[in-house]
């Protein structure tokens, strides 16, 4: 994706983000608002974009045979459990990115961070639409080529009904 919006990207580990943002090795981060202020990128950000690009991914397994020897009302209650904290996760989610945009901004309502002097970019009808155009002409094809087809049908049955993007084997 940032390829095709003509940067070239690096790789930074998240602990020598900020050296390598003083340093000019590079020229902006790509990260959670609140996690950039705990780094201290509110010291060196003018500016902080509010589109969203990604979420970080988080998965709960069990293995097959230990899943199938708990007891039905043991599997029930872990089911019930793991989707009210995945809305926990969600909330927290959001909470938390409101607060770096506050802190990263120095709003007042930044309570547990740094408050900063960045200015926030909105996100305008034009920055979707190329988020749009990127995922439809980059990011799904690049994603598709990699995975192959049961990606192309799992997008398809679950994705594209709500974005209104579908994915194609080229």
């Amino acid at each position: 994706m940032f390829a095709a919006l003509g940067a070239t990207p690096v790789v930074v580990p998240f602990g020598e983000t900020l050296a390598a943002v003083r340093s000019g090795v590079v020229e902006c981060a790509v990260t959670g608002t609140l996690s950039a202020n705990a780094i201290g990128l509110d010291e060196v950000a003018t500016y902080m974009h509010s589109m969203a690009i990604t979420w970080g991914l988080s998965v709960f397994g069990a293995n097959r045979a230990a899943w199938a020897a708990l007891p039905d009302w043991a599997r029930t209650l872990i089911r019930q459990e793991v989707g009210k904290l995945e809305h926990e996760i969600w909330d927290a989610a959001e909470v938390e990115t409101v607060e770096g945009f506050a802190c990263n901004a120095g709003q007042p309502a930044c309570t547990n961070g740094r408050r900063g002097q960045a200015t926030i970019v909105p996100v305008s009808p034009a920055d979707q639409e190329r988020r749009i155009r990127l995922l439809t002409e980059t990011v799904l094809p690049g994603w598709v080529r990699r995975c192959g087809e049961p990606c192309v049908d799992a997008w398809n049955t679950r994705l594209a009904p709500s974005l209104g993007v579908t994915a194609r084997l080229d």
